[in-house]
């Protein structure tokens, strides 16, 4: 690997059936150059066509996080790739939309999900977008738009049923650092469930993904004095490392000792426990179907009034989530592992 980063393998890759797929992931440490390729990918292709088409889109959760686009998109790699090139931008729709102009020409599109509804009757005006890109599709916070994964799918369909077809093809890349197992796009995907230590490749049905690693970047951010200061910290891993700065990887595992019942779980027809431990919380197969504290996730697991339906915002779900995230959440086999990962997952 070169000292940066480059998208291109990446966008060499099929998918698990074999065909061009639609979504690009790319995932690793910070500083490797992610984002400054992707950016790169889109203004070259750009830059190739004689008129305005290869127009690209970008994705932002909020109005609010679309503040000077054309600097904060541009100037780092018009430093680097286009000196003599100049971007502009234009806000549209009361600012729910900003048009970004590459020398006087519209070049891109600035899109907020939470904006999906109003976006959805603007299409039109995206005909000539090719491509789009969602930088930090992770968030370090874990804050996520309640049903984040529709309103995505919703601003692509509105841009690819342009240009008198009810669907063409406008391939998404996404980039982000390592965060989170469970944020809601590797729980969509199934990735929580296909990502090993040593993953670098994986394949779906309409994606890829590549996880990362570049060395060069890694000593660069432990070199660093200020990066040395904290070194003990979570987050130093996380941004050098590749390690999930809210997961904790040794997860199948059986304590000793004592321990209190906690929770009896229905998912997908099939019932699990959660047990307290001295040392950590346990998640295994069975469950004691008289106790009184159980909940199910799916409205196909009710099977009496006792077992309570809870949603990701439920406080059962945010206390066992707080388990996860301080890395003391252990589990009886890798089908335990996956059923707590789909219900804690930000979706």
């Amino acid at each position: 690997m070169g000292k940066y980063y480059s998208c291109e393998y990446l966008l060499t890759l099929k998918d698990a059936d074999g065909n061009r797929p639609d979504i690009y992931i790319a995932d690793g440490n910070r500083t490797a150059g992610k984002t400054v390729s992707f950016k790169r990918k889109l203004i070259d292709t750009f830059l190739k066509s004689k008129t305005d088409v290869n127009q690209f889109f970008l994705i932002y959760r909020y109005k609010t996080d679309m503040q000077s686009m054309a600097e904060s998109f541009f100037t780092d790699i018009r430093r680097l790739f286009y000196n003599g090139h100049e971007m502009t931008e234009k806000k549209l729709f009361d600012g729910a939309v900003v048009q970004l102009l590459l020398d006087d020409k519209p070049c891109g599109w600035c899109l907020p999900l939470s904006l999906s509804a109003k976006i959805k009757r603007m299409s039109s005006i995206f005909v000539q977008v090719a491509h789009g890109f969602f930088d930090e599709y992770q968030d370090e916070s874990n804050n996520y738009l309640p049903n984040e994964i529709e309103k995505l799918m919703s601003i692509h369909t509105s841009i690819a049923r342009g240009d008198g077809k009810q669907s063409r093809r406008v391939p998404l890349y996404m980039a982000s650092n390592t965060v989170s197992m469970l944020n809601p796009y590797y729980q969509a995907l199934g990735i929580n469930k296909m990502l090993k230590r040593d993953t670098k490749i994986l394949r779906g049905h309409g994606w890829v993904f590549e996880r990362t690693y570049n060395e060069n970047a890694a000593e660069a951010f432990s070199q660093s004095a200020f990066n040395r200061a904290f070194s003990s910290s979570k987050y130093f891993g996380h941004a050098s490392q590749n390690v999930y700065l809210n997961d904790n990887m040794s997860l199948i595992d059986k304590p000793s000792g004592s321990s209190e019942y906690m929770l009896s779980i229905r998912y997908n027809n099939e019932w699990y426990n959660v047990r307290k431990y001295n040392t950590c919380v346990y998640v295994s197969c069975g469950a004691d179907q008289t106790f009184p504290r159980r909940v199910c996730f799916n409205y196909t697991d009710v099977v009496d009034d006792r077992a309570v339906m809870v949603n990701t915002s439920n406080y059962i779900i945010i206390a066992l989530r707080g388990y996860f995230h301080r890395g003391i959440m252990r589990f009886q086999n890798v089908q335990c592992k996956n059923m707590m990962l789909d219900m804690l997952s930000f979706i």
